[in-house]
């Protein structure tokens, strides 16, 4: 496991508080736990031809999808809407991603990282935190990117993010990276 493997070497693996995650979407006032059978059976919000759909395509993402074999090209949208179809890419995935949690079109974000993230069952793993905050970790990461040449931009004015190309644009020079971690608000 990477992250255990990761907090281990922060030396704050024996300080993480662990949980389990769980997910539901709120449609119509109603909550829908939709990570497990009966709870995508109860979902409103797809038709049956959705619910069976987004089964099988959540059997794909955690039996046979390997996101290595995704091109580094491909959008999210374009996979999502072939693997899982147009109703559950807009009314699932959409929202979820899109929307709540990137803030920028399915188009502009990355199939492999989307498809590495779901694989990694994002949406039903564990969440672990460390008791005595994030900045150990925060630190630890900061201190190997520099120790391997890497470089660290903070307070600079972000104009706008290219994933598909690894751009950053600010507002006094462009960069583009191997790598890009993204700690923006989301409101920004």
């Amino acid at each position: 496991n990477v992250t255990r493997d990761y907090l281990k070497k922060a030396g704050i693996n024996d300080d993480m508080n662990w949980k389990q995650i769980k997910m539901a979407i709120c449609s119509g006032g109603k909550i829908y736990d939709f990570t497990n059978i009966a709870g995508l059976i109860k979902f409103k919000l797809l038709s049956a031809r959705g619910k069976i759909r987004y089964g099988l395509f959540g059997a794909y993402v955690f039996t046979i999808m390997n996101p290595n074999q995704i091109s580094e090209k491909l959008d999210a949208e374009t996979w999502l809407l072939k693997y899982a179809g147009k109703e559950v890419t807009n009314k699932i995935f959409h929202e979820l991603y899109a929307v709540n949690k990137f803030n920028i079109p399915l188009s502009q974000i990355s199939a492999k990282q989307f498809a590495s993230r779901l694989k990694a069952k994002e949406a039903i793993g564990t969440f672990g935190y460390p008791s005595r905050g994030l900045e150990i970790m925060v630190n630890y990461l900061a201190d190997s990117i520099r120790n391997k040449g890497g470089t660290i931009y903070t307070g600079k004015n972000i104009q706008s993010i290219n994933l598909k190309e690894k751009e950053i644009v600010m507002q006094d020079k462009n960069i583009r990276a191997d790598i890009i971690i993204n700690t923006i608000p989301i409101p920004a």
